[in-house]
């Protein structure tokens, strides 16, 4: 047998080809405890380190959301203070590459 005539015996008339179509569109994902079932009870040791990796980064957002929700009306003083720092930062560089392109003795361009 030619592979074009096994693969014309197997082919789906069309009707029933877009009536799977349609199955798989109607069909909702699994949800969460069904996702996690699935996943410890399949999951490579790679994969279930993978998923506590995200677990446990998934905590330190909701801490650091809480501690920032928590700071309150400080956010501001906070956010000015930073912004504060960046520009003193800033005009530190600035005057550290001031000073050495003044001195002769060190060349800018060298590593």
């Amino acid at each position: 047998m030619t592979r074009a005539f096994q693969l014309g015996m197997y082919q789906i008339p069309e009707e029933a080809n877009q009536q799977a179509v349609d199955s798989i569109r109607e069909l909702e994902p699994p949800g969460l405890f069904e996702t996690e079932g699935r996943l410890f009870a399949y999951g490579s040791d790679d994969v279930l380190a993978a998923y506590d990796a995200t677990q446990e980064a998934d905590r330190q957002v909701v801490d650091r959301y809480l501690t920032w929700k928590a700071l309150g009306e400080h956010r501001e003083a906070i956010d000015e203070a930073l912004q504060l720092a960046e520009r003193k930062e800033q005009a530190l560089l600035q005057l550290i590459r001031s000073e050495l392109r003044r001195r002769p003795d060190i060349d800018p361009e060298a590593p």
